[in-house]
């Protein structure tokens, strides 16, 4: 965060559907969380460019559907929609405290918020509005990770910050499981494949390598914790 500098950084943020909720709430969305989500990025446009994809996973988890025998397809829809009703609450609370937001869907869903165009979310970006990009990649069989990944490549964004729940970054082991699990402050793209480090899907890793995107990976559910991370002041993971 730097006001002096001339260019703003184009940033990503990345967010489980997961970090939407209270603890163990049984609500999906703590409009408590999305009002510190806001307070944060109120803080941040003047600084940065900013973009936003959220998981789904607060309301739909894939991995029920082989027990209810749905198709693979339905399913990976119905996460997309879930994107869309996460994305939706986040722009509300957004707008409650004054932040110019829009939301944009690669699955189109017009009545409810503006297709995704790249070329309409760059000239957003540029004029300060805040950008929820919703919908994945608005086709099945693809993460939100490789959905984040392909727009931060079309927004030519620096870095993407993951908010991962109740850790600090990247470790070599699950660390609620292991209390001897290594932290790694800072990671190559090579690394989380020859490590078989479960950051992202492959996809989206490559991706990330390819077009030369750093990845911040850091823990979301403390307070200020995008502006600490952003400001050096916390634990964090940098891959590139």
């Amino acid at each position: 965060m730097n006001s002096t500098q001339t260019k703003k950084q184009t940033i990503m943020l990345k967010l489980s559907g997961a970090s939407l909720k209270d603890g163990d709430s049984d609500n999906p969305i703590s409009f408590d969380v999305l009002q510190h989500l806001a307070e944060q990025v109120k803080l941040l446009t003047p600084y940065y460019n900013i973009a936003i994809v959220l998981g789904g996973g607060n309301i739909w988890r894939g991995k029920i559907v082989k027990e209810i025998n749905m198709e693979r397809h339905q399913a990976d829809y119905m996460g997309m929609l879930a994107t869309v009703i996460n994305s939706i609450a986040l722009e509300s609370a957004f707008k409650n405290n004054g932040i110019k937001t829009k939301v944009y869907s690669k699955l189109e869903i017009t009545k409810v918020c503006d297709d995704y165009l790249i070329r309409n979310v760059l000239n957003d970006l540029e004029n300060g509005v805040v950008t929820i990009l919703a919908g994945g990649t608005g086709s099945p069989f693809f993460t939100t990770d490789t959905g984040s990944a392909i727009a931060a490549i079309e927004i030519k964004a620096d870095a993407i910050l993951m908010g991962k729940n109740d850790v600090d970054g990247v470790c070599s082991d699950d660390p609620k499981v292991n209390p001897n699990a290594i932290f790694y402050p800072k990671l190559t793209y090579d690394d989380l494949f020859v490590k078989d480090l479960k950051v992202m899907d492959a996809t989206a890793i490559s991706l990330c390598k390819e077009y030369k995107i750093s990845l911040i990976v850091f823990k979301i559910n403390e307070k200020w914790s995008i502006i600490k991370t952003l400001k050096k002041e916390n634990k964090f993971t940098l891959i590139n």
